[in-house]
């Protein structure tokens, strides 16, 4: 029987002032930094900043 493989991150993000999604992008093909709780991501929020906290899911489909 075929199961679905689901695999959820949370990344960091912000509005820029042209109200545009920016990523904290720490990865060296440009991805945003990844946490694999939500606990981790707002930890690294840094000082007197505010961030919104995005969950991100992947599915996969297989056997």
């Amino acid at each position: 029987m075929e199961q679905d493989n689901v695999r959820t991150k949370y990344v960091l993000a912000w509005v820029n002032a042209h109200d545009k999604l920016e990523f904290e992008s720490h990865y060296p093909d440009g991805s945003p930094l990844a946490f694999d709780s939500e606990e981790e991501a707002i930890a690294a929020i840094p000082p007197d900043a505010t961030r919104l906290v995005l969950k991100s899911v992947r599915r996969h489909h297989g056997g």
